[in-house]
């Protein structure tokens, strides 16, 4: 399984975690991690390895129906907060 941006806010919805918990489980800041999800940096090869040893249920969870529409919405509303922020600069 490939770890994504959008695989980070999917997990974060699965298990109930905020940026915060996941930044401290990977050891960034939490602006990091959030950087990730919108897109604006890449998931580096050290956060995939610890989200890969930490979620062991990752696929199964990711990838059901349910959880999966969580996690594309999730998105959606992060994209258009940052482009209502964008418009309101």
């Amino acid at each position: 399984m490939r770890v994504e941006a959008e695989t980070l806010v999917r997990i974060r919805a699965v298990y109930g975690l905020s940026q915060t918990e996941l930044a401290a489980l990977c050891n960034v800041s939490v602006a990091y991690i959030n950087m990730i999800e919108r897109g604006k940096r890449a998931v580096p090869d050290t956060i995939r390895r610890k989200v890969a040893s930490e979620f062991t249920r990752l696929d199964e969870a990711i990838e059901d129906p349910v959880w999966e529409a969580l996690g594309k919405a999730e998105v959606a509303r992060r994209k258009i907060r940052g482009a209502d922020a964008t418009i309101n600069d």
